[in-house]
């Protein structure tokens, strides 16, 4: 108990440094002080030790992360990640920074490089280029600087264990992509969580699935890896001692040619402290094993607090260790063993999919014990086909990996469940399961879940919907004759196709890409992808941008029309009548040239600007909308005079999430009240939704 108390207080305690601390350290000194008046004394110190550590660990990361600089210099640091989205380069942890002849050590964040030369992993490098500070969405993480490279100079090779898993990974990634059975991009991804050859239909089946894990290279995978290592270590007749030490090398052999994925690195710290608890005599059961990960982890790299991937992994992995509970004694024995641990980690996951996406894919019990021996024997035989070289092993894998696809494919098309859903899916369960309920209330339950969570249907009036994205910006427009328009859509894709997914929309009239900025337009990449669209809307006569490029490179894949709209621009979707207001011309900053929209329904009016600013504002003409988006956020960048001016008496939404630019300022919140706006916020109201109902005759 002590253990896992540890580790909750290292988790709230770094997710609390991470945004200041001061909050949650106040809140667990009280929690601490009344655990301490009970008999509990041991595991309040050991939370509260936990909390202080986690809040020490996660100060330093953010401090770190704030260390960011414009400019031209020459950054040396070593490669800790290749990339191939959103452009192709490596992610960078800096040690030192020479600027104007002068070198000085440098701890700042981790950087995003832009670089046709992508060096090996670990590879001590100095890089010569110009950095920006701009979030952006790379490799699962936000970046906050990007470092365009013009020259890249290896200084030093990887380390020996590091060169060892580039090679693994090189000679895996190679003998799979030569294989030509439509299956191996998946096998690949099986192997070493690489999806680049896998399409992002499959992607997206597997996600609406719940299969997702298989390809995101999680703990399994490491199970999968140590059975090797034992089968192994039995052909060579190795002494427990010994197989236990050549089982430890080899997870984290396996942890260095997969990239440290969260989840892979929680299962190796795990499995590290049960071998190593083996080979000294000290008992390591699954719970504490877990508990110490989460806190190793932490402590380590705090970040991972709020990383999905991570949190996810670790509610699985306390499901599966309380599974034993579920059915016990029933037969066949491996059927109902198989379902309690499916079962188990999916409630267990439950509450995050639904915190963080909004929906749970009704289907994914049940089809992951299809799937899991499937992937069992693929990920094997396609291993020991990459590590020999045969093509006809790795073919057979890829055969498993096609069936994956099929699977993944038809359990997409089921319900997506909200928080009713879940309840109700519980509800029918405890039905069948219960001897005091019968088969009635089972299907009367069943029938008004399927009524609750039915298709959603396009809405009886125009709706604009500012959805919450975080710190960034996303705009619903949806008719009723189904039209729908969506103007940016924030960082995370993840957040925005679950909104659109709630809300049953499969196509998309127009997508308004305002500007390249990645909490903009990041998203929008994969929406393009994931649903279809009609037609794109950049802004014109501005300077080419990687993310807008790339939005248009796949917009011309799927054959969506691309339109570079500029100052009277417009169209009629539905309810609505768009007319671009903006850009007039050619601006020296991106967010000036941002496509700003006015936009008429029934009889109101809307202006959504982008993240224009003073420069931009001061050329539009006269505007009094009903209803305002707030540019950039809320940022110190926009023209007080104008903002009071254009907002007097409208409804105003700033759609900011948690930040550290200070968003939105003072200045803007004070001229918002001088102005008698009504003032919406997402990161406090959510979703803001209007209804713009036609006047009654």
């Amino acid at each position: 108990m002590e253990f896992a108390a540890g580790a909750v207080g290292v988790w709230f305690g770094a997710a609390s440094g991470l945004a200041g601390g001061v909050v949650v350290l106040g809140l667990a000194v009280a929690a601490v002080v009344l655990l301490a008046m009970t008999r509990h004394r041991t595991i309040a110190l050991v939370c509260f030790v936990g909390i202080l550590a986690g809040i020490g660990s996660g100060q330093r990361t953010e401090a770190a992360r704030n260390a960011t600089w414009d400019g031209i210099g020459v950054v040396r640091g070593t490669v800790i990640q290749d990339t191939t989205t959103p452009q192709r380069g490596f992610l960078l942890r800096p040690i030192s920074l020479e600027r104007n002849g002068v070198t000085q050590p440098w701890s700042g964040p981790v950087m995003f490089v832009v670089s046709g030369a992508v060096p090996q992993v670990d590879a001590d490098v100095a890089v010569r280029g110009v950095t920006t500070v701009r979030s952006r969405w790379v490799a699962g993480r936000t970046i906050t600087t990007t470092l365009r490279s013009r020259d890249v100079q290896i200084l030093g090779p990887p380390r020996p264990w590091f060169a060892i898993g580039n090679k693994i990974r090189a000679r895996v990634g190679g003998v799979v992509t030569a294989s030509s059975r439509p299956g191996s991009g998946l096998l690949l991804g099986f192997l070493t969580g690489d999806t680049s050859q896998v399409s992002e239909k499959v992607l997206d089946d597997m996600k609406r699935s719940g299969l997702t894990h298989a390809v995101a290279v999680s703990g399994s995978n490491v199970a999968l890896f140590l059975a090797g290592i034992w089968a192994l270590a039995g052909v060579l007749r190795l002494r427990p001692d010994l197989r236990h030490l050549l089982g430890i090398v080899g997870v984290w052999a396996f942890v260095l040619a997969t990239r440290w994925e969260p989840s892979v690195i929680r299962a190796a710290i795990m499995v590290s402290l049960v071998l190593a608890g083996r080979v000294v005599g000290i008992p390591m059961d699954g719970a504490r094993a877990l508990s110490l990960a989460v806190i190793v982890s932490l402590i380590v790299a705090p970040d991972l607090a709020n990383n999905v991937g991570f949190q996810l992994s670790v509610a699985a992995t306390a499901g599966i260790l309380l599974s034993g509970r579920l059915w016990p004694g029933r037969s066949p024995q491996w059927l109902w063993r198989s379902l309690a641990v499916s079962v188990a980690a999916q409630s267990a996951v439950m509450p995050i999919l639904l915190w963080r996406f909004g929906a749970v894919p009704l289907m994914s019990p049940f089809v992951n014990v299809v799937a899991a021996p499937v992937i069992a024997f693929s990920t094997i035989v396609g291993a020991i086909g990459a590590v020999v070289g045969s093509g006809l092993l790795v073919d057979a894998g890829s055969r498993g990996a096609e069936l994956v696809i099929w699977l993944a494919d038809f359990a997409a098309e089921w319900p997506q469940l909200s928080v009713a859903g879940v309840v109700g899916v519980a509800a029918i369960s405890w039905a069948l399961f219960s001897k005091r309920v019968g088969w009635v209330v089972a299907v009367t339950i069943l029938v008004a879940v399927a009524v609750i969570t039915r298709a959603a249907s396009p809405p009886v009036a125009p709706t604009v919907t500012f959805l919450d994205v975080g710190q960034g910006d996303a705009t619903l427009l949806q008719s009723p004759d189904g039209k729908v328009v969506l103007v940016d859509g924030g960082i995370d894709p993840l957040v925005a196709k679950a909104a659109l997914r709630s809300r049953g929309i499969k196509r998309i009239d127009l997508v308004i890409g305002t500007h390249a900025d990645a909490d903009h337009m990041a998203a929008l990449v994969e929406v393009m992808s994931a649903v279809s669209v009609d037609r794109l809307w950049v802004p014109a006569l501005q300077p080419s941008a990687p993310l807008l490029d790339e939005l248009i490179a796949v917009a011309n894949r799927r054959g969506v029309l691309v339109e570079e709209v500029r100052t009277g621009a417009s169209l009629t979707i539905g309810a609505f009548s768009l007319q671009v207001l903006g850009p007039s011309r050619r601006f020296a900053a991106e967010n000036d040239g941002s496509v700003a929209t006015w936009v008429t329904v029934s009889g109101s009016t809307l202006l959504l600007p982008g993240d224009i600013g003073a420069v931009a504002q001061a050329e539009m003409p006269p505007l009094r909308p009903d209803v305002m988006l707030v540019p950039h956020h809320g940022s110190n960048t926009t023209d007080i005079g104008w903002l009071g001016d254009t907002a007097a008496g409208a409804r105003v939404v700033i759609s900011v999430g948690e930040n550290d630019f200070g968003h939105p300022t003072a200045e803007i919140l004070d001229a918002l009240a001088q102005a008698d706006a009504v003032v919406y916020r997402t990161d406090r109201d959510g979703d803001i939704v209007m209804e713009f109902p036609a006047a009654e005759e």
